[in-house]
């Protein structure tokens, strides 16, 4: 049978696949996406021609499903983000399906993408190995030299204490160059007045009092158990928000 890869949002993982999808011949679309616009309907026309077609497996790496995909018999979503958490790193699931065994480079990208740097670590990777890893995840992230700095004046400028919690605000769209700085954290928050985005040791809590966001599709969720759980982009107004940090900062300090 015939497959056709559909690539989601950019970001190290995603390049890897790539990669490994050249490498192995396999045919895919890429319409340049970003986590932000990552959906389902980007690929309508590929959906269109070849939806439904028996001899042929469409895979979509990581898509919001904003269209119907169970109109098209032939499609699956590769994820391992919100109901689908529990699953592999997405480029474990792609090698299984093309018979590829990953390479350590790889298998740390897999460990940074599903479970960031303490995943790295329980891998046995290196500061360097590590400090490389998360500086390309950047790199594909989008995240430029003018970001990096507003990371630093962000940190500087609007970080804030309270107990367990680091929050801090900022004007980038990708929290990862704020992240990265502030490794190692217990709690850390970082808003804009357009979204929010939690990790650390706390996140079970806050999705447990968020459920209801979560299930109408406000919120997002992965990597576990010190994974994340965001915000969609203007799912809330900058009251909410401000709104939903309280909040968390008074879970989270219990």
């Amino acid at each position: 049978m015939k497959r056709i890869f559909l690539l989601g949002g950019s970001d190290l993982e995603m390049a890897t696949i790539k990669e490994l999808l050249n490498q192995y011949k396999e045919i895919y679309f890429d319409k340049q996406l970003l986590w932000q616009n990552a959906r389902l309907d980007a690929y309508r026309e590929e959906l269109d021609r070849f939806g439904d077609q028996p001899d042929i497996q469409i895979y979509g790496i990581e898509l919001r499903e904003d269209i119907f995909s169970m109109c098209y018999g032939n499609y699956r979503l590769i994820d391992h983000h919100n109901a689908l958490s529990a699953n592999p790193a997405s480029i474990i699931q792609v090698a299984s399906i093309i018979g590829h065994s990953l390479t350590p480079y790889q298998q740390l990208v897999a460990a940074n993408d599903s479970g960031y740097i303490p995943a790295m670590q329980q891998l046995g990777a290196t500061a360097e190995q590590i400090k490389e890893i998360r500086r390309l995840d950047r790199i594909y992230q989008g995240v430029t030299e003018k970001d990096e700095k507003l990371a630093e004046l962000a940190i500087l400028y609007h970080l804030e204490r309270d107990g367990s919690l680091i929050s801090v605000k900022t004007e980038l769209s990708c929290f990862s160059p704020i992240c990265d700085r502030l490794y190692p954290f217990d709690n850390l928050l970082v808003y804009t007045d357009k979204e929010w985005v939690f990790y650390g040791r706390g996140v079970e809590k806050i999705k447990s009092r968020y459920a209801k966001q979560i299930k109408e599709g406000l919120l997002y969720y992965g990597g576990g158990e010190r994974g994340f759980l965001g915000a969609v982009v203007d799912a809330f107004s900058p009251g909410e928000i401000i709104q939903m940090k309280n909040e968390i900062i008074t879970l989270i300090n219990k």
